[in-house]
């Protein structure tokens, strides 16, 4: 529960499991009811105000006095959602510390973002952008003023996705309309140290200190020990209560109104004594403050931009186009309902979640009006907090639910603790799924506003007709992404750190027009579990196009119609095995190859007939072989081989005698790091992925950051594709040019593949471009061009264990292989 909160999605799809119904009344925190290492009790039934004279604006005329006076601050500020359940108490914290000297500098770490004022620039670090089309950003905007700078904090809560992230929406479950009011949640250190008349750009109002509508001077109370004034504020509507320090004027905590979370988490019984509640820990004025936490200094893995742009919301469901999971509903009397029941018909299953959603459901009857329903199934599906037992686990609907059935005219089904809905992958509900008469997703709609009613009638409409809706919701969907993204890239502030601008294309996948339609070109089955597949030369004296690698450690040859040509059984020890294949083209048209094994004792080389040339390192020898590729700068005389081991060590072969050459020596000595995990020549330089990072062999300089921890690289022509994940763990394949500087980069699939086998293949075609595909754990394969462009992806029917690619006719091909053997899909690229 504790780690499933802090989850956007969760808490807007399940967290009807959170919080007790509220109504208007202000919090009244007890001692039974607040944050467990809280002494604040109600401030109504607390010892008798110890001077009434000091009126409830005097006393927050003092707080912003303190505050605004102060030539230093700062705090461990946290904001916690606490709250019992089942009895047992449960605190959520989150970050809101503030550091601040009146010389224009400001440190502020406020949920998923860090904000720097060194008195010249103002930076922002958004981390954790849950769509899927950015990872993070940094906002760069130079400030400087005579005088005392103003810091222009009002730029980030401008803007939704700095607000979205700096003001606390992205990891509390709140109220969508309070989204916009970001100083709401801001802690009142922030507003007040950068809101004098002396710094009118940075002004920030907190409603409840400097502009309440009206103020109640409450009884004093202690809170974390400290002896308090409390004052009850109304702002906008809302109440919050604030404890002050009669000693020295700070705010130590805030009782925030607990209206500001979502209707989606205010309908639950289960979760009871709920506390939204801001600390203010070891806050100290006019205290010496660490010089680094100024410190302004980009990391390369955020993406620096001088604004903001528009927020992309991601698709409400990422299965839309596929055909829907076998899933499993149940009937008010606990009959289920599969998937396979809705065969063969158009179905609309409508999800709800509360009392609000269910007076949305309201206007299914404007939906349906004129279409006639034998045609279709309907089904409004509901889960456990609409129940009439909620909570018990059986499936007996609310008296609410049953007549809205009987007034709209629709079955109801239970989906128990939404598990239904999560394998859908609806990010939020309610919503509404249409499915075609063969359980192909067409349509996912989040029922919100007002132009829900004539989007789903529409799509409804569209599906019975047979329309392919799901390929123009992907299709449009990619628009707004192309969009974004040309607004993203037009706005870097490069030239504000006295950098050159890059080349900067997309920085995440799942964008672009979809420019594929994959269809299966033929398979072949004459392969035991093939690992590694490659495309040959057209000029190969066997005809054949593509060689592979299977368990029967043998090479079979194959053309371009998929027929099996040939089959070499490899000259192998009896206790040897290999799975892995490369090539290269040599002189003349001569392909050499050579085989090896991930953690496996030699490398052999073979000529263009895979006979056996030699072999590396001698018998005897403790090395394991971790990657191996051809030198490609040597690709004309006697081919050379890079190899990695699974001690540090690198090694370059002359396979003409199985020995390293000269300059080997240097890089045959342990690097001191953890394994190198690939290695290859790119640019006439030896690059090396070592301890996640890439860099140049020979000099060990770094060519690439280690904030971004990469596994494998692969390369083609001028350019050359890694993959790896930042500090979010987010996958991404990312561009590089000769110089190695970042061309773009992709976000892929929830996880690339770690395993030793080759997720990385790529083709050129005639016009010169490249086409880059990168296989997941998912059995998702992602393409992308060498120039950025997002091409789409698509899901393989077989567990992926090694793919490559080739032009041939005109048609691109993909080879995948798998266990059940080799699968060639015709890319049909436009």
């Amino acid at each position: 529960m504790e780690d499933a909160l802090t989850q956007r999605a969760f808490a807007f799809a399940l967290t009807i499991l959170l919080v007790v119904s509220i109504g208007c009344d202000p919090i009244k925190p007890s001692a039974n009811n607040g944050p467990s290492n809280s002494t604040a009790g109600d401030p109504a039934a607390a010892a008798p105000q110890k001077n009434p004279d000091l009126n409830a604006n005097s006393i927050l005329k003092g707080v912003i006095q303190r505050y605004q006076s102060a030539t230093s601050y700062q705090d461990k500020g946290v904001l916690y959602l606490s709250y019992s359940l089942n009895g047992k108490r449960l605190e959520e914290p989150k970050r809101w510390a503030t550091k601040f000297s009146n010389d224009g500098r400001l440190a502020y770490q406020a949920f998923n973002a860090n904000i720097r004022a060194n008195g010249k620039t103002l930076s922002c670090e958004v981390f954790d952008i849950g769509t899927e089309n950015l990872d993070n950003q940094k906002l760069i905007i130079p400030y400087t003023q005579p005088g005392i700078a103003g810091i222009p904090l009002l730029t980030l809560y401008r803007d939704s996705i700095a607000r979205h992230f700096v003001a606390g929406f992205s990891e509390m479950p709140l109220e969508e309309k309070y989204e916009s009011n970001g100083p709401l949640l801001i802690p009142p250190a922030v507003s007040l140290l950068t809101s004098s008349a002396s710094r009118p750009a940075a002004k920030i109002t907190n409603p409840w200190i400097q502009s309440p509508e009206q103020t109640e001077r409450m009884n004093d109370q202690t809170a974390e020990s400290v002896p308090c004034y409390v004052v009850r504020s109304l702002a906008n509507g809302l109440t919050a209560d604030i404890w002050v320090s009669q000693a020295d004027a700070t705010v130590v905590q805030i009782s925030l109104p607990l209206k500001l979370l979502a209707d989606e988490v205010v309908t639950s019984p289960e979760v009871q004594e709920v506390v939204l509640m801001a600390k203010f820990h070891e806050a100290t004025f006019d205290g010496p403050v660490d010089e680094a936490a100024f410190v302004f200094a980009p990391k390369a893995d955020a993406r620096p931009v001088q604004k903001y742009v528009s927020l992309p919301e991601p698709l409400p469901s990422d299965l839309i186009g596929r055909t829907a999971p076998r899933f499993q509903l149940q009937t008010p009397t606990g009959q289920t309902r599969d998937r396979l029941f809705f065969d063969g018909k158009t179905t609309v299953l409508v999800w709800l979640s509360g009392t609000k959603s269910i007076k949305t459901a309201e206007k299914l009857k404007d939906v349906f009006a004129g279409i006639d329903r034998t045609e279709f199934n309907l089904a409004i599906v509901y889960s456990d907090s609409d129940t009439a037992d909620p909570g018990s686990g059986h499936p007996t609907p609310s008296s609410a639910l049953q007549d809205l059935s009987g007034r709209v005219d629709a079955a109801l089904l239970y989906d128990q603790q939404h598990s239904v809905s999560s394998r859908l992958e609806i990010k939020a509900v309610p919503a509404a799924v249409v499915l075609d008469g063969e359980a192909k997703i067409q349509f996912v709609q989040n029922l919100v506003g007002e132009a829900w009613v004539s989007d789903l009638k529409g799509a409804i409409e569209r599906v019975d007709q047979g329309d392919d809706l799901a390929a123009d919701m992907k299709d449009s969907y990619a628009s707004y992404l192309d969009t974004y993204h040309q607004q993203l890239n037009t706005v870097s502030a490069e030239h504000l750190l006295g950098r050159p601008q890059k080349q900067v294309g997309d920085s995440a996948g799942k964008r672009g027009t979809l420019r594929i339609q994959p269809t299966k070109a033929w398979t072949c089955r004459d392969f035991k579990q093939p690992g590694n597949a490659i495309a040959l030369p057209d000029q190969h004296a066997s005809g054949a196009r593509f060689a592979v690698f299977d368990g029967w450690q043998t090479i079979g040859l194959v053309d371009s119609n998929g027929k099996l040509l040939g089959r070499k059984k490899l000259d192998l020890a009896a206790n040897e095995t290999a799975t892995m294949l490369r090539s290269i083209d040599g002189a003349g048209g001569k392909t050499k190859f050579a085989i090896y094994s991930i953690l496996g004792d030699r490398v052999h080389w073979l000529d263009d007939q895979f006979q056996t040339l030699g072999s590396f390192p001698q018998k005897g020898s403790q090395s394991k072989t971790l990657d191996v590729h051809f030198d490609s700068t040597n690709s004309q005389n006697t081919p050379t081989l890079l190899l990695a081991f699974q001690d540090g060590r690198m090694s370059i072969v002359d396979c003409s005698t199985g020995m390293d050459v000269a300059i080997g020596e240097k890089l045959s000595v342990s690097t001191g790091e953890q394994p190198v995990s690939s290695i290859l020549t790119f640019a006439n330089r030896t690059i090396a992925v070592v301890n996640g990072g890439i860099k140049d062999v020979a000099s060990g300089r770094k060519l690439a950051s280690a904030e971004n921890n990469f596994n494998r690289l692969a390369t083609t022509g001028k350019q050359l594709l890694a993959t790896g994940k930042n500090k979010q763990g987010n996958w991404s394949a990312i561009g590089f040019d000769e110089s190695m500087q970042q061309l773009w980069s992709i976000q892929t699939g929830p996880q690339l593949f770690e395993n030793p086998l080759e997720p990385i293949a790529s083709a050129a075609v005639p016009n010169g471009e490249i086409v880059w595909a990168v296989a997941d754990s998912k059995q998702m394969i992602h393409l992308v061009t060498g120039s950025g462009q997002w091409l789409g992806e698509f899901e393989s029917e077989q567990e992926i264990t090694g793919i490559s690619m080739a032009h041939e006719d005109g048609k691109l091909l993909l080879i995948l292989c798998s266990k059940a053997g080799i699968d060639c899909w015709d890319l049909n690229l436009q």
